[in-house]
C-alpha cells in the first residue's frame, strides 16, 4: 500500500495506476497495482494505492539491466488513452532551495535566480524527436530483482510523455558526462546545471543539515496481499485499514 502526502498528489497517483496497468498489459516487467479495485482511494485527505508485493531476491539490479529496461521501455508507443504530462524539468528545484539550511541568503537568492533563468531556457527548447514514454527517475534503486531473477521497474510517480525519452528518463545522478555532451538541443547543459543546483542544495539541506527538514517521500506501508485482495469486495473494511495506517504513522 502506498500513501501519498495530500490530495495535491492525486493526479500523480492516478498516473501511476494507469501506467502500471498499461505496461502490465504490454507484458513489461513493472510493479503491478491490484486490479479488482478502483483506485486511487482518498482516505483522510491522502491518495492511497494498492500494489502487488514483490518478493526480492538475493541480488540487486545492475546498470546494464537498467539500460536494457529503458531500451525496452522507449521502444513502446504510448496509447492514445493514456494522458500523461510532459516531463517536469526543474519542478523540485525551488523546494530544495527553500528547504536548504545554513546557507547565506544571498546564495539562496542566486540559486533562485539561476533556476528562473533555466526555466526560461527550457521553455524555449524545441525538439525534432517524437514524444515517448519517460520514466523520469530511472536509476538502479528503482529496479527490483524478484526471487525468479526478474528485473522489475518501480516508482512510477514521475512517469511522463516527452521528447527524447532516452535522456529525460534517467535521473541526473545517473547521466554520464558523455551522454550530456552528446545532446543536440542544449538540454545536456541544462540538466547538468539542474543537477548541480540539486547537489548544492542537498549537500546542505540533507548532507550536513537537519534531515528533519527534508521533504518526506510518500509513505509505503506493507500489507499482506491476500488481505488487500479479500478487502476489495469490502471497501469500508479497506478504508478502515488505511485510516489505521495513517494514524499509526501520519504522513507529513
Amino acid at each position: 500500500m502506498r500513501i501519498a502526502r495530500s490530495t495535491e498528489y492525486l493526479d500523480s497517483a492516478r498516473g501511476e495506476v494507469q501506467v502500471s496497468r498499461w505496461l502490465s498489459h504490454e507484458g513489461f516487467p513493472v510493479t503491478r497495482v491490484v486490479d479488482d479495485l478502483e483506485q486511487p482511494m482518498v482516505v483522510d485527505g491522502h491518495p492511497v494505492t494498492f500494489w502487488h508485493l514483490i518478493e526480492e531476491g538475493a541480488r540487486k539490479a545492475t546498470y546494464g539491466e537498467l539500460g536494457a529496461v529503458l531500451r525496452d521501455l522507449h521502444s513502446l508507443s504510448l496509447p492514445d488513452t493514456l494522458n500523461l504530462p510532459p516531463y517536469p524539468v526543474l519542478d523540485r528545484t525551488d523546494r530544495r532551495i527553500n528547504a536548504a539550511v545554513d546557507i547565506p541568503e544571498d546564495d539562496r537568492a542566486f540559486l533562485r535566480k539561476r533556476a528562473c533563468e533555466l526555466r526560461d531556457r527550457v521553455a524555449d527548447l524545441r525538439f525534432e524527436s517524437e514524444k515517448g514514454p519517460v520514466h523520469g527517475d530511472a536509476h538502479v534503486q528503482n529496479l527490483m530483482v524478484d526471487r525468479n531473477d526478474q528485473v522489475i521497474l518501480i516508482d512510477l510517480e514521475r512517469f511522463s510523455s516527452d521528447h527524447w525519452p532516452g535522456f529525460w528518463s534517467v535521473s541526473p545522478g545517473e547521466r554520464s558526462s558523455e551522454t550530456a555532451r552528446g545532446t543536440q538541443h542544449g538540454s545536456g547543459a541544462l540538466s547538468r546545471m539542474n543537477s548541480l543546483l540539486g547537489e548544492c542544495v542537498r549537500g546542505t539541506a540533507i548532507g550536513r543539515g537537519d534531515r528533519s527538514q527534508a521533504v518526506r517521500k510518500p509513505q509505503v506501508v506493507p500489507l499482506v496481499e491476500t488481505q488487500i485482495c479479500a478487502a476489495t469486495q469490502q471497501p469500508d473494511v479497506l478504508e478502515l485499514e488505511v485510516q489505521y495506517c495513517i494514524t499509526r504513522d501520519p504522513v507529513q
